[in-house]
């Protein structure tokens, strides 16, 4: 009886690790790939085309944080986290600064990577919409594609 008591605490305790694991390869792997500075090419909402010049905007990978801006003007800031085993890929983000920011309220959206390439798609900060396509038409989502920056020395 004592083993079976003590093999079960040591599952209960391999599980509740497990809870804590670091990030899946998968993620750490999307993670390091989405590093950087990200020039945006195509920006859509409301299944139109968004105000303005897309190329106007860039998003830049830090660790885990993201920043949106236009010029040196930041439009949103946050953190992310990212789950490549869906599909589409999830990317959970927090915006804690910038238009409509409220600190741990997730901005539910998806994402696509394709070499240089990066393909977004979030709902509306607060809400329990969740996008499954790169589509806006009939929602709040706002898509944006962009393309790596190549740093130059």
């Amino acid at each position: 009886m004592k083993s079976l008591v003590c093999c079960a605490l040591l599952a209960l305790t391999a599980l509740a690790l497990g809870a804590d694991a670091p990030p899946s390869d998968a993620a750490a792997k999307d993670k390091a790939a989405l590093q950087g500075t990200w020039q945006s090419v195509k920006e859509e909402m409301r299944g139109g085309a968004a105000p303005g010049d897309a190329r106007d905007h860039k998003m830049v990978f830090a660790g885990d944080t993201f920043r949106f801006s236009k010029g040196e003007e930041t439009l949103i800031r946050g953190t992310f986290k990212l789950d490549p085993t869906k599909s589409p890929k999830v990317m959970e983000m927090v915006i804690t600064e910038g238009a409509g920011a409220e600190p741990e309220v997730p901005a539910h959206g998806i994402y696509e990577l394709n070499g240089d390439g990066l393909k977004w798609c979030a709902a509306e900060q607060g809400t329990d919409a969740k996008p499954d396509k790169f589509d806006t038409k009939g929602t709040t989502n706002v898509t944006v594609e962009l393309k790596r920056v190549v740093e130059t020395k």
